[in-house]
C-alpha cells in the first residue's frame, strides 16, 4: 500500500519502527525510521502521498540538500554567542537579528563582525575589500565617504568627475585629471618640490598668465620669466640678465642695465630735464673742472732756476 495511507488517521505518538517503502522517503542506510526519533514526530496538517521526510520537533539532522518553496522563519533573533542561524557545530558562528530594531548581524567567535540595518551597514573592526567599492557621488555637505557621520570627507564633483575633499560642508581641494585646485591657504610643513619648468612654462606661474613666473634655469640658478622671456637669473655669483636690456625701477629713477652687466643710463622718471637743470649741471661741471685744475697746479713740481 501507499505510504502514508491517505484515508487513515496516523498515530505517530505510538508508532513503532517499520520499513519505509515510500519512493520519496530518504534514509540512505536502511530505508527505516530511527526508533529514537519516532516518538517525537508529530503530524502537522494533511500528509500527502508524496511526503517522505519526517523530522522530530526537538531537533534532527538532514543529510543532503534542502529545498524550501516558502519561508524559513526563526521565532527568536538569537545573540552573538548563540545566533539563530548557526553555521557548523560552533554556536559562536552564524547570523542573528533584532526584529524591533530591524537589523541583522553576523558573528564569528562570539563577536559582532557586520551589521545590516534599514539605514546603514556597519563593519565592526577593520574592513578589507577585495575588489571595487562604489559609493554614490555625494556632495560637499553630504560626502560619499564621510568620517564619523560628519560632513567631512570625499565626494565626486559633477560634471567634471573630479574627486573633492570637504571639511564641515565646504570643499577644500579638488583633484582633477591634470591638476589639483586648493581652496584657501596652502600650508606646507616641509619642502615643496616643483618641476624645473621653462621660461615659457615656469614651475610657479599664474592662471591668467601661465608664461610668467619662476623656474629653474640650471643647477643653482633660479630664473624669472615674463611673457616667456628670461628676464633675470639669480645664482651664487649674483644677478644676470640673459635676454637684453633689463630695467630696475626705483622711487625716483630707472636704472637700465645691459646684458653684459654695464649700467647704461639713469633717467629721472618724475619729469624731463629742463633748461635750468642743464644750467645747474653745467655750473657743477665748470666748478668741478676749476677745482681739478687747481689741484693739478698744486701738485705740479715748482720750476727750478737754471
Amino acid at each position: 500500500m501507499t505510504w502514508p495511507p491517505a484515508d487513515l488517521p496516523i498515530d505517530f505518538e505510538n508508532a513503532t519502527p517499520q520499513e519505509n517503502t515510500h519512493p520519496d522517503a530518504h534514509n540512505a542506510t536502511n530505508q527505516t525510521i530511527n526508533a529514537d526519533l519516532v516518538p517525537e514526530i508529530k503530524r502537522v496538517g494533511a500528509l500527502a502521498d508524496t511526503i517522505g521526510l519526517y523530522l522530530p520537533l526537538s531537533g534532527g539532522t538532514l543529510t543532503g540538500d534542502l529545498q524550501v518553496d516558502g519561508q524559513i522563519k526563526s521565532t527568536g533573533g538569537g545573540s552573538k554567542a548563540d545566533p539563530a542561524f548557526q553555521i557548523g557545530p560552533d554556536k559562536a558562528l552564524g547570523m542573528f537579528g533584532n526584529i524591533n530594531s530591524q537589523w541583522i548581524r553576523f558573528t564569528t567567535d562570539g563577536e559582532y563582525r557586520f551589521q545590516i540595518g534599514t539605514e546603514k551597514s556597519i563593519a565592526y573592526g577593520d574592513l578589507q575589500v577585495v575588489g571595487t567599492v562604489e559609493p554614490g557621488k555625494g556632495n560637499q555637505t553630504s560626502p560619499a565617504i564621510a568620517f564619523g557621520g560628519t560632513s567631512s570627507g570625499f565626494y565626486l564633483t559633477s560634471p567634471a568627475n573630479a574627486v573633492a575633499t570637504t571639511v564641515n560642508g565646504a570643499y577644500r581641494h579638488i583633484v582633477y585629471e591634470d591638476r589639483t585646485r586648493v581652496a584657501g591657504y596652502l600650508q606646507v610643513d616641509g619642502q615643496t618640490k616643483a618641476p624645473n619648468g621653462t621660461k615659457t612654462a615656469p614651475a610657479y606661474s599664474f592662471t591668467s598668465d601661465p608664461d610668467t613666473g619662476i623656474y629653474l634655469y640650471s643647477a643653482g640658478i633660479t630664473s624669472i620669466t615674463c611673457a616667456g622671456k628670461n628676464i633675470a637669473n639669480f645664482g651664487s655669483d649674483g644677478v644676470s640678465f640673459p635676454e637684453g636690456l633689463a630695467t630696475i625701477t626705483g622711487t625716483a629713477a630707472n636704472l637700465h642695465i645691459g646684458a653684459n652687466g654695464q649700467i647704461r643710463r639713469i633717467t629721472d622718471v618724475a619729469k624731463a630735464p629742463t633748461t635750468a637743470d642743464v644750467s645747474r649741471l653745467e655750473s657743477v661741471i665748470e666748478t668741478l673742472t676749476a677745482r681739478i685744475e687747481e689741484l693739478e697746479a698744486r701738485l705740479k713740481p715748482a720750476a727750478t732756476d737754471a
